[in-house]
């Protein structure tokens, strides 16, 4: 897999590879850095098992999990958010959370993720 994650002064950029182009139906996504709660490591089985409706994109169960989706939120019945996706069969996921109403979460498979997460932190943090 080869998104690019960067930071360009206040923006969190997500570049998709052709590949990724096809699954999520997206070349890109942006999002201000003012925008974003946290971004952390977590297991991908827990947050795959409240996803709702795929909005727009692609799944292929166990396989593939790319593109906008409604999820269930924790702790309310029948409330829901919109949230982005772009994993395959890694057991750990990137998590970056955002007070956005879509997407309110990322999901991302990425190499590296930690490094990732720390950065995007410490961006956040520096922005803020």
């Amino acid at each position: 897999m080869a998104l690019q994650l960067t930071i360009d002064g206040p923006t969190l950029r997500l570049q998709m590879t052709k590949l990724d182009q096809i699954w999520t139906l997206r070349r890109h996504l942006e999002i201000p850095l003012e925008a974003v709660i946290s971004a952390s490591v977590q297991a991908k089985e827990p947050l795959a098992d409240r996803l709702a409706f795929r909005i727009r994109g692609s799944s292929i169960p166990g396989m593939l999990l790319a593109g906008s989706f409604t999820v269930w939120k924790e702790g309310r019945e029948h409330a829901k958010e919109r949230q982005f996706w772009l994993t395959f069969r890694g057991a750990e996921v990137l998590v970056i959370d955002t007070n956005l109403r879509s997407p309110s979460r990322i999901v991302l498979e990425v190499p590296d993720r930690r490094r990732l997460a720390a950065m995007v932190n410490e961006a956040r943090v520096r922005n803020a």
